[in-house]
Formats: C-alpha cells, sequence, structure tokens
C-alpha cells in the first residue's frame, strides 16, 4: 500500500506540512533546519495559488536567511547553506528560462566539489576540522540527494 498522500491546497500548504514532517521524523539538527526552511517558504507563499520560476531565487533567498539566523553559521563554513548559495546565485546568473532541476543539481555538484578541500566549521565535523578536508559534508550531500539525479 502506497503511503504517499494526494494533498490539495495551497503552495503555503504543501510546504507546511513538509515542515510538520521533517519535525516529526528528524530530531537532528539538519532536519530543523529543513524544518525552518520549509515553514520560512510556507509563510512567505500564504495566500497564493502558484510558485512563479522567477520567484525561486527570491525564496531561496529568505531561507538562507533564516537558516543562517537560526543556525549560527556563515556562508563559507561548508555546509548545507552553501549548496543553497551556489544554486540561488547560479539560478539569477542563468535565469528561470533555464532548467531550474539541472542548474540546481550542476551547483550543488559544484559546491560540494568547492568546498571539498576546506574544513568543517560547523556541526560534528567541526571537532575534527582537519580530517575533514577533502571529505564532503553531509549537509551538502543531502542537498544534491534532496535535489535528485538528472536521469530520474
Amino acid at each position: 500500500m502506497s503511503r504517499a498522500r494526494n494533498y490539495s491546497g495551497t503552495p503555503s500548504d504543501h510546504f507546511k506540512a513538509c515542515a510538520m514532517a521533517c519535525s516529526r521524523a528528524s530530531g537532528s539538527s539538519f532536519g530543523t533546519l529543513m524544518a525552518v526552511a520549509f515553514m520560512t517558504i510556507g509563510k512567505e507563499t500564504v495566500g497564493r495559488d502558484k510558485i512563479e520560476a522567477c520567484e525561486v531565487v527570491d525564496y531561496i533567498d529568505t531561507v538562507n536567511k533564516a537558516l543562517l539566523s537560526r543556525g549560527r553559521s556563515n556562508l563559507g563554513d561548508k555546509t548545507a547553506l552553501d549548496s543553497l548559495e551556489a544554486i540561488r546565485a547560479e539560478i539569477a546568473a542563468r535565469g528561470v528560462s533555464c532548467n531550474l532541476h539541472e542548474i540546481a543539481h550542476q551547483a550543488a555538484v559544484k559546491a560540494i566539489k568547492d568546498f571539498r578541500g576546506l574544513p568543517n566549521k560547523i556541526g560534528r565535523a567541526r571537532m575534527f576540522a582537519d580530517k575533514s578536508i577533502g571529505l564532503e559534508d553531509p549537509g551538502m550531500v543531502a542537498v544534491l540527494r534532496i535535489i535528485g539525479p538528472l536521469d530520474g
């Protein structure tokens, strides 16, 4: 039996449902940040029937600001936020008339490569900063996995 649900409602309803699911499913700091991200977008989209592609950059920027405030991290700390910022910047540079999924995927892959040679400054890996050099940040990998493969 499928556990998938057919949610009707507004984008805000969907984002708030995702926030609640993240809160219920994970007690980790990453789960909390995911819930904050979805709730932030849920609040931003109240009263909307749909989201336009041209708004994606602004929504990602709003989420980044909320997560930076909540998570007490900075861009450049080798976290999922660096992936989100790379995605936001690449969409802003290339425009929304392109394939957003492809742009997001490519930007997330590039961010992982760009930060691989740096130490983790936030999260559990910060305690082993020197040993994290050359490794992928788990949050950045999670962003890539959430985006999903290009061939799927």
